[in-house]
């Protein structure tokens, strides 16, 4: 996955992310709860995790999040499958996503929650998952970089 074919411009991308978050959001809440006796997975260990609004993964018009979770810290993105994506940082804490869009040009985005509760675990990676995450594990890496050569 090339980065360059899915650059949108700030205002692009910034709606973008509201977009897949409200989409994410508001398709689970027309999702039924889950059984009382098949709980959604906890986010506990340190990891690389996808979720879906299907079960299975890159289901086309089905949203998706991938994250690498380090101590509570997250880097992931949000995508759809053949579209493109979003990237975000933040904080994991029952099975809770506190999320903050990264960075772009000038636009900082406000922080968001997510539950994970109504999402499906997907157990194996795709390619299209795995090169989101990488591509925004190395976009945050360097905006760190940049913010602290700033001080």
């Amino acid at each position: 996955m090339n980065r360059q074919m899915f650059t949108p411009t700030a205002p692009k991308l910034s709606r973008l992310m509201f977009g897949l978050c409200l989409g994410l959001t508001t398709s689970l809440l027309a999702q039924p709860l889950r059984a009382a006796g098949n709980p959604a997975p906890s986010v506990q260990a340190n990891g690389v995790y996808l979720y879906g609004e299907a079960a299975e993964a890159d289901q086309i018009g089905k949203g998706y999040v991938v994250f690498s979770q380090r101590n509570g810290r997250v880097i992931g993105a949000f995508y759809h499958p053949s579209s493109e994506f979003s990237c975000f940082s933040g904080a994991i804490a029952d099975n809770q996503l506190r999320l903050t869009p990264s960075e772009v040009g000038s636009e900082v985005a406000s922080p968001q929650d997510m539950s994970l509760a109504s999402l499906y675990q997907i157990k194996t990676l795709t390619d299209v998952s795995q090169n989101a995450l990488k591509v925004c594990e190395q976009e945050i890496a360097q905006s760190e970089v940049q913010k602290l050569g700033a001080k």
